[in-house]
């Protein structure tokens, strides 16, 4: 990336400008020419850039080994397990950069849709969340935003336990059914008059079947472990 900011670099720009400006060249060829290679530039030293990573020595609450690590994202900092994806233990900091001290987990009335059992609501980093309450003994793996308290559409055509979770995208807010990627229903407003109808039976199951396939061809990322 230095070479953005070296002398010749910016001397032979300065002349295409100029010959923007006496009709030797046109503007959306100097900028495509300039743009192309500088936006893959930056998209490779992105990529390989050393990450800042700041290891406690507080353990980690959920497994046997891990240290946390402090993370950054836009919310702000927060403590992450070194053994991350494996365990995706998260802890929130406070303002002063101290590990803020859990909020006791609280009961809530959703059944977890994978093993049947209850759910409890904690609080993380990034507000609070819904968790399958056999997680900590690792008997089930669910875990999902706070539901909306309105079931999913589709769902409740096959007789399934869906409910709708708010997501938020580039595009801005949606709702989603937290059985993600075997129901892909979704609606961006849940208003009685504009929420999205159920979609047929084929049509949901070919997009089924193409969400689990882009989860399975997801890159698994590497595990930091402690020696």
């Amino acid at each position: 990336m230095n070479r953005y900011v070296a002398i010749p670099f910016t001397s032979e720009l300065e002349g295409r400008l100029d010959g923007i400006a006496n009709g030797e060249h046109q503007y959306s060829d100097v900028v495509r020419s300039v743009w192309e290679p500088f936006f893959d530039d930056y998209n490779s030293a992105k990529e390989n850039a050393p990450k800042q990573q700041k290891i406690t020595d507080i353990p980690c609450e959920e497994c046997e080994n891990g240290l946390y690590i402090v993370r950054r994202s836009r919310h702000g900092e927060f403590l992450g397990c070194s053994n991350y994806p494996e365990c995706k233990s998260l802890r929130p900091l406070t303002e002063e950069g101290e590990p803020a001290t859990p909020e006791e987990p609280e009961a809530s009335h959703y059944i977890c849709p994978r093993c049947a059992k209850g759910t409890i609501i904690k609080t993380g980093p990034y507000g609070q969340y819904l968790e399958c309450d056999g997680r900590a003994a690792k008997d089930c793996d669910f875990r999902t935003g706070i539901p909306v308290d309105i079931s999913c559409p589709e769902c409740d055509e096959e007789d399934k336990n869906g409910q709708l979770v708010e997501r938020s995208s580039r595009r801005g807010t949606f709702y989603a059914c937290w059985n993600y990627p075997d129901c892909t229903y979704n609606t961006n407003s849940i208003e009685p008059a504009n929420i999205k109808e159920a979609r047929p039976p084929e049509e949901r199951e070919a997009a089924r079947k193409k969400a689990i396939e882009r989860t399975k061809k997801r890159p698994k990322r590497r595990t930091r472990r402690r020696s």
